[in-house]
């Protein structure tokens, strides 16, 4: 009732008619927790006028809707009771500040849970890294295949000396690119082959010619520790 004093229950809500002004909403008890001087500064913030309970219906509220009366008063009501009330203008506001603080507690769930996450990230890789001398799972399992490729390339490179030694000494871009294909655990093929075994051949014999007696004789010996080879890094 315009101009009157209206009382709920043993609520005084000043004089109609009222308009609305803004909103307020308290901090949560989980930012209490969590980070006492962000729930501190957003508490400092309060209106004077909301007093966590709806000065129409009594109800405890978190959201404050603030109206001002005729005389300038103001008070702070739910948003349920703020649709029942008459007499209140700039509620296009209201619908607009109401949207805006939804989309603001989403966004805030929405960020807690990804704090949540990253902090229970941490934690876990804190936990591993506890666990395998400062490395993570991921990165222990990269070293330990990283340590046992270095290692079977050492044994190829052992295993594979007879041809290796030859490629080495040999030089050049093919040789050592055969080199590195038998350290990684493969045997060329085809033309490759022959060219690797007469290579071999040639410099375990001390022959700088494969149709020489001594080269033709250790190209037998070149030949069947490839196939010893080939089986051995299958």
């Amino acid at each position: 009732m315009s101009g009157s004093v209206v009382i709920h229950k043993c609520f005084n809500m000043g004089v109609a008619p009222y308009k609305y002004v803004g909103i307020w909403s308290a901090p949560s008890k989980a930012v209490q927790e969590a980070n006492p001087n962000a729930y501190n500064l957003a508490m400092s913030s309060r209106p004077e006028c909301c007093h966590f309970s709806c000065d129409h219906c009594g109800t405890g509220i978190n959201n404050h809707c603030i109206i001002v009366d005729a005389t300038g008063m103001r008070f702070a009501i739910g948003t349920d009771c703020l649709n029942k009330l008459h007499d209140v203008e700039n509620l296009s506001k209201a619908d607009a500040d109401k949207k805006a603080h939804e989309k603001a507690l989403r966004k805030a769930r929405a960020d807690k849970k990804r704090e949540e996450k990253r902090h229970a990230t941490e934690v876990e890789l804190q936990r591993q890294r506890d666990n395998n001398d400062g490395l993570t799972d991921w990165e222990l399992n990269q070293k330990t295949a990283q340590d046992e490729l270095l290692h079977a390339r050492k044994v190829r490179r052992i295993d594979a000396a007879y041809f290796i030694d030859a490629l080495n000494a040999s030089g050049g871009d093919f040789c050592r690119d055969i080199v590195r294909t038998i350290e990684n655990g493969l045997m060329p093929y085809g033309r490759g082959r022959s060219i690797v075994c007469e290579i071999a051949a040639k410099y375990h014999s001390d022959s700088k010619r494969i149709n020489s007696k001594a080269a033709i004789a250790e190209l037998d010996v070149a030949e069947q520790k490839f196939e010893e080879i080939k089986e051995k890094l299958a």
